[in-house]
């Protein structure tokens, strides 16, 4: 089964086990994003990227960028 761009029609005939299998999938690649993205912070951090352009912090641009709190 390709996860990459499942149609929302192919989810709503999907079995209850491949919809859990697909969820499974999709949570690990948001980590494993999350985790790149926090990685950066550093850097981003260190060059003032975040006020160049034209975050108040790091923290905005972190909640903004990526959702984190």
């Amino acid at each position: 089964m390709n996860n990459q761009n499942t149609p929302v029609s192919k989810i709503a005939l999907m079995p209850d086990e491949n919809l859990y299998n697909l969820c499974k999938t999709y949570g690990e690649r948001a980590r494993i994003w999350r985790q790149r993205f926090a990685g950066l912070l550093p850097e981003v951090f260190k060059r003032k990227l975040y006020e160049k352009k034209g975050f108040f912090s790091i923290f905005e641009f972190a909640k903004k960028l990526a959702g984190m709190s």
